[in-house]
């Protein structure tokens, strides 16, 4: 997709969704395998594509009204619809409901929801605000109690940021291969 010359000019837009969801997604395989009662295989899978609605909003857009993009309502329609979208698409794919309902519970920490003790949904949450936390500069300017509300999370007695620190280097490992 990135490299059909009509979309060169959201190329850096469409880099920022691969990295990310490969962050993402590395987090989320690599906590998974630690933590009982969590399949790896969809926690990696939930991680790939959870920005999968920022996606069709942003080529749809692209495609119809690249204006829209500078559009600052344009960025507040893909913070509050894109975990929806992104559940619709995956449900027409006729994914597993834990994947799109943890895609569509991504965001539910910022929004000071917890998802559903130890679900998908709580860890790919944990894992999107993570990867935001390390990538995004202006979420704490945002969500100033974000660093409290990834500090809570627990996933099967075992806190998350914990088993983050405790498999640093497997989560790069994972991230370097995804991103090969």
């Amino acid at each position: 997709m990135q490299q059909q010359e009509s979309l060169q000019p959201i190329h850096g837009q469409l880099n920022a969704i691969w990295r990310n969801s490969n962050n993402v997604a590395a987090i989320c395989y690599v906590v998974s395998r630690k933590v009982h009662g969590q399949r790896a295989d969809e926690a990696l899978l939930a991680g790939l594509l959870h920005q999968i609605g920022r996606l069709y909003i942003l080529t749809h857009a692209h495609k119809n009204d690249p204006t829209l993009l500078q559009d600052q309502a344009y960025l507040e329609v893909v913070q509050s619809w894109h975990a929806d979208i992104g559940k619709a698409i995956l449900e027409s794919w006729a994914l597993p409901e834990t994947i799109c309902a943890a895609v569509a519970a991504q965001d539910a920490l910022l929004a000071e929801e917890m998802p559903q003790k130890d679900s998908l949904g709580s860890l790919l949450s944990a894992a999107t605000l993570r990867n935001r936390l390390s990538s995004d500069p202006k979420i704490r300017e945002w969500h100033p109690h974000a660093d409290d509300l990834i500090q809570m999370v627990e996933l099967n007695g075992n806190n998350f940021l914990d088993l983050i620190v405790a498999n640093r280097d497997d989560i790069e490992s994972m991230q370097h291969i995804l991103s090969s």
